[in-house]
């Protein structure tokens, strides 16, 4: 058919041609949507010589404003993302906060001087905050097993394989005596049975409760053990919970460098105690030492054998900034990269939702300021569709004027075109997000 001619898009320039919308739109959208619209409309056959005119002009036009179409279904879909992106960020992070189980958790390692329970009454007294059920416990460092996927090239380019190691990564491990004063459940464990503790819905990715074989890095002893349903209790995640005689034993020869603590604690009128929050954070960020001051995921298992075999570990302090993250500085504790990616930052429930704006300011700006240009650029396209559309048909409507077109018939087929450059983008782009 002739108008297939007219709005079939050229092959020849891939992304400025429209190729690529149009390729990108069909595997969500299907853009004989927006085709048909343009060229016949959806007022059926009964209709079909009442927007005779209009729908003639529009089959002339398909091609251009088809593809006027899908880069307005796409900004409109944008739009709305970055909308939507600032509540829905601010919503889940508020309803995660007052999802903890506790109002304070804090670990640190054991070659660190942190406060701990008499220092942390006597400063809650200076501030008049009551502390409650105050609980401090070891934890240590072990080496867990797991698969290492290893990037080799070949004839098909850059490949991944995966391989087993016995000493893989590092993992924390509590006693089952110490989750119990942590959080007041019980837990039997046998020797060499083992549970991982995950969150409490179970939608937070980068731990595997399954580990089989625990190593001290330190003596290279090993034990064998039986992965069990994972524990749930969000304050503690990514921590494992084990016997307390296996605890006992694998801890032997390990270092202050591979011992831990980990810290909870509840307050009355949590909502009112930001000043002691704020205090604690900072007495914790000024005792740590440099040696703390590790990005979050740094594993001292992956960072040896890194260096090993490559001479580097991408997240050493000396190579952050190279790799495209942001270094720790205890001087820029208020900064959301230092927030976010500090391996021992508190979680301190009033100090996080007081501070959740001006921690994630950067996203929250990044993502207002996309939806407002996407939104801007919708106007600025469909403005500029429209007045085309009356630019190019201005000798048609003149010469239907001259053979007695009403000025109300002409405003109607005018509208019924430009109806359609409004109205499909935003109900496909709406459908779409």
């Amino acid at each position: 058919m002739r108008w297939l001619e007219i709005v079939r898009f050229p092959r020849r320039s891939c992304f400025v041609s429209g190729c690529f919308l149009e390729r990108f739109l069909d595997a969500v959208v299907n853009k004989n949507i927006l085709l048909h619209t343009v060229v016949n409309g959806w007022n059926g056959k009964k209709k079909l010589y009442k927007d005779l005119i209009a729908t003639s002009q529009m089959r002339f036009q398909g091609r251009q404003t088809v593809r006027n179409m899908l880069v307005m279904t796409l900004l409109i879909a944008g739009a709305y993302f970055g909308s939507f992106y600032t509540p829905m960020l601010g919503t889940g992070a508020m309803i995660g906060y007052d999802a903890r189980p506790v109002d304070y958790a804090y670990n640190f390692r054991a070659d660190q001087d942190i406060p701990l329970e008499d220092e942390v009454r006597a400063l809650a007294e200076e501030y008049g905050v009551t502390v409650t059920d105050f609980a401090a416990v070891p934890m240590v460092r072990l080496a867990v097993d797991g698969d290492n996927f290893i990037e080799e090239e070949g004839p098909m380019g850059t490949t991944w394989r995966e391989e087993y190691e016995e000493v893989m990564s590092s993992g924390l491990f509590l006693s089952a005596s110490g989750y119990e004063a942590l959080t007041g459940e019980h837990v039997d464990l046998a020797p060499g049975e083992l549970r991982g503790v995950a969150d409490v819905e179970g939608s937070r990715l980068g731990f595997s409760p399954n580990v089989q074989i625990l190593t001290n890095y330190l003596t290279k002893e090993q034990l064998p053990v039986t992965s069990l349903e994972p524990l749930r209790y969000d304050s503690l995640f990514g921590r494992y919970v084990m016997n307390d005689g296996d605890f006992a034993a694998l801890s032997q020869g390990l270092s202050d460098q591979w011992r831990e603590t980990q810290v909870c604690f509840n307050v009355e009128n949590c909502g009112e105690t930001y000043d002691f929050a704020k205090a604690l954070f900072n007495e914790i960020v000024d005792r740590s030492t440099i040696e703390a001051a590790q990005f979050d995921g740094w594993d001292p298992v992956i960072r040896d054998r890194d260096v090993a075999e490559k001479g580097y570990y991408f997240l050493d302090r000396e190579q952050l900034v190279q790799s495209g993250f942001t270094l720790i500085d205890y001087s820029r504790r208020d900064s959301s990269a230092f927030r976010m990616n500090w391996q021992y930052m508190p979680q301190f429930r009033v100090l996080d939702k007081a501070d959740f704006v001006k921690t994630t300011a950067v996203f929250l700006i990044l993502f207002v300021f996309i939806a407002v240009v996407c939104f801007s650029a919708v106007f600025v396209m469909a403005y500029t569709r429209c007045m085309t559309i009356a630019l190019t048909n201005r000798k048609v409507y003149e010469d239907l004027r001259k053979l007695g077109a009403s000025n109300a018939y002409l405003r109607r087929s005018v509208r019924g075109q430009v109806k359609r450059v409004f109205l499909v983008p935003a109900l496909v782009g709406t459908g779409l997000i």
